[in-house]
């Protein structure tokens, strides 16, 4: 007997842009080159029986969550996603065979995605339907049923510089929505009533109890977007992904999202298929081009002008900045958006929006300029934290964070200061830090040189042949290879 599914509507597409930014418009990131792109294959099975396995939950490896639905989109953990579990490799394989075999009941396909994507396109599969979802507090059936909730599930591969990455839509009520919200007691009022019941107050027993209100049926819709930091590569197996149900009718308890990402054949039809690929998308994008009212660099703008508002509220000014990190590559910014206190993101929002305090011209220019907005937002976290620091505030987490960034130079606030006066932006200044901890490889302290040894050695940039506990000749000489080397690579040929 085959396995009873809900009635839901399998969605394929590919798209030029990434999991996060969606349809990217013309299309001018797609790469033709045969050789970079990938071809990605997505299944999702229905499965009778929740599979018990002890795998790795998906939230540890999400880099971003998003609710596009709710009033603060960013948020630290997946919800919706909270009971998704994933495997790799031989042991996504091996819980393949034994599920065909029968480990998890019966199973069925229910959609399927093969295609070949060009780098800096997408593709996406996924499932969608709606049902009726009861409250569970009105057992009595005093409210009246809403309309049926759209339900969602999909999976986006993307083909990116960095490697494939593995997003997931997922959309449905918010997790305990139904729950009643308990209104506060003052501990005076708490203590006055538990007095009285000791006393056995008769005229508060008489006092007649006011009739429970119906349950509250208002349903929060929550559409949660988590970009993973997992992902398959070329040859090395499948990501099996194993998400519990979200849709109640039918005898489903949970669905295996696999995906594999090879190299695409090396023949003609694959390479009039790729082509063909890349046309669509092109097309696609010029016609969604000329629809548009904006381009993409306003549409840009306009979202970072729409972030300084919730910038300058305190409540959601964390969110604002790993906002305004994202994408931007200010390695500092993001690490303080995250570990920074409250009194210390108001402090640095405060420095961010002096330069935004009337949106004329180089303000509205300056949100439009990915790397000028990189760089005054990393240098007003650098000047932040080196002032603290120079002025003995710094608490130990965040001297830390100077450290991870800036080497041995973040131990020293006039170093940090001197490398953002002359910097001109931030990848100038990581090499300005990179020279600064190639000086302090010649520092008479051994353990300034073993420091400054390891940021370089964890950046590959260390001189070949070179140990921070060798004698001084040894050192030297390392030091001077490494020079002459860089000269002969700067002669004009």
């Amino acid at each position: 007997m085959d396995l009873v599914v809900p009635e839901l509507e399998a969605t394929a597409a590919v798209f030029a842009g990434s999991s996060l930014r969606g349809d990217a418009g013309p299309g001018e990131e797609l790469d033709a080159d045969p050789a970079r792109a990938l071809r990605v294959r997505v299944r999702i099975v229905a499965l009778e029986r929740m599979p018990a396995v002890s795998w790795t939950p998906l939230s540890s490896r999400s880099r971003f969550v998003a609710d596009l639905l709710g009033t603060d989109p960013l948020v630290g953990t997946p919800e919706l996603l909270a009971g998704a579990r994933f495997a790799t490799g031989d042991e996504a394989t091996g819980a393949l065979e034994r599920w065909d075999a029968g480990e998890a009941g019966r199973t069925v396909e229910v959609a399927a995605l093969d295609e070949t994507l060009p780098l800096g396109a997408t593709a996406a599969l996924g499932l969608l339907g709606a049902e009726q979802v009861e409250n569970p507090l009105d057992w009595l059936d005093e409210v009246p049923d809403g309309e049926p909730v759209r339900k969602a599930v999909q999976v986006l591969v993307g083909n990116a510089a960095a490697g494939p990455g593995v997003a997931f839509l997922i959309e449905d009520v918010q997790p305990g929505w139904w729950r009643p919200v308990e209104e506060e007691q003052d501990v005076a009022s708490a203590l006055a009533a538990a007095q009285s019941a000791e006393a056995g107050d008769d005229a508060a027993a008489a006092e007649p109890e006011p009739a429970p209100a119906p349950p509250d049926a208002r349903r929060v819709l929550r559409r949660e977007i988590v970009l993973l930091d997992v992902a398959p590569r070329p040859g090395e197996g499948p990501l099996l992904v194993l998400v519990p149900r979200i849709y109640r009718k039918g005898e489903v308890e949970a669905f295996a999202c696999v995906v594999t990402v090879d190299a695409p054949a090396d023949d003609a039809e694959a390479l009039a298929a790729l082509a063909e690929r890349l046309g669509a998308l092109r097309a696609a994008g010029e016609e969604r081009a000329r629809s548009e009212p904006y381009t993409e660099a306003q549409l840009t703008a306009l979202r970072r002008t729409s972030a300084l508002e919730a910038l300058a509220t305190p409540g959601t000014r964390r969110e604002a900045l790993l906002f305004y990190a994202q994408g931007l590559g200010t390695p500092l910014a993001d690490d303080l958006a995250l570990a920074g206190t409250d009194a210390l993101l108001g402090a640095y929002a405060a420095a961010v929006l002096a330069a935004f305090d009337e949106l004329d011209e180089p303000a509205l220019a300056l949100l439009a300029d990915d790397a000028a907005l990189a760089w005054h937002f990393e240098s007003a976290a650098y000047r932040l934290l080196a002032d603290r620091a120079s002025r003995g505030e710094l608490e130990p987490e965040l001297a830390a964070l100077l450290v991870r960034h800036a080497g041995e130079a973040g131990r020293f606030p006039g170093s940090i200061e001197d490398a953002i006066a002359a910097a001109r932006g931030v990848p100038d200044l990581e090499r300005r830090f990179a020279e600064e901890n190639r000086i302090f490889l010649e520092d008479s302290s051994p353990a300034a040189r073993v420091r400054a040894y390891d940021w370089l050695e964890l950046r590959g940039e260390a001189p070949a042949g070179y140990d921070p506990l060798a004698d001084r000749d040894a050192r030297r000489a390392a030091l001077r290879a490494l020079e002459d080397a860089e000269a002969e690579t700067e002669e004009p040929r």
